[in-house]
């Protein structure tokens, strides 16, 4: 194999994620070890409060993700949803977008003292909703991991935050819910993912033989 640091890191992690196991893990129980190795989209740049969606109506497939990753008691409701995608649909428009360009060009006066009390306060209405939404999803008892996510380093029980930043997710969290819903015993996820990495080099099989430059 490859003595490349990412090899090194994926052992690394490895050994570090077995090492943190809780305790409370039976020692007559079959500890089932998954590995999730990629680029960005391994890594996740999905923020976690896109999870809410799953609330719309219609999809029988969303509704059964719905009960997987939340809590019974979220109180998280479809008319939140609209009026949360509501308030961001209205940011946007005051703001011009990302780029928030709009109101960056605007003269100061009172027509920009307005837009900028009314930004305020959806501001405040939309991260308490997102607070709301991740803090309303699972914690699992039996999944734990060890992720490499860019520079997001973190280990412990599955739930959301384990993306490229402590506030997006990746595939680790449907992954590892999926498979506790469908086996027994303790799941271990070990997760390793640097966007921008190649197939061809950075995760080279030992039996393609050593890399050669053109």
């Amino acid at each position: 194999m490859l003595n490349t640091p990412l090899t090194q890191g994926i052992i690394l992690a490895a050994i570090t994620s077995i090492l943190s196991i809780p305790s409370s893990v039976g020692a007559g129980e079959k500890l089932r070890i998954f590995i999730l190795a990629g680029q960005s989209n391994t890594v996740g740049h999905a923020n976690q409060h896109t999870l809410a969606t799953l609330y719309r109506p219609g999809d029988e497939r969303d509704k059964r993700l719905t009960r997987l990753v939340f809590k019974p008691d979220s109180g998280l409701t479809p008319k939140a949803l609209e009026e949360h995608l509501e308030r961001a649909r209205r940011i946007d428009e005051l703001t011009g977008g990302i780029s928030k360009e709009k109101i960056k060009t605007m003269s100061d006066g009172p027509e920009k003292a307005a837009v900028e009390a009314e930004l305020k306060k959806l501001n405040e209405a939309y991260d308490a909703y997102t607070n709301k939404v991740i803090s309303s999803c699972v914690v699992s008892d039996r999944v734990y991991i060890s992720s490499i996510a860019d520079g997001n380093k973190r280990s412990g029980p599955l739930t959301v935050g384990f993306g490229g930043n402590p506030a997006k997710i990746g595939p680790e969290f449907s992954f590892g819910l999926s498979m506790a819903a469908k086996l027994d015993g303790p799941i271990l996820l070990i997760k390793t993912s640097w966007g921008g990495k190649s197939i061809n080099y950075n995760f080279r099989p030992p039996s393609a033989g050593p890399y050669e430059l053109n």
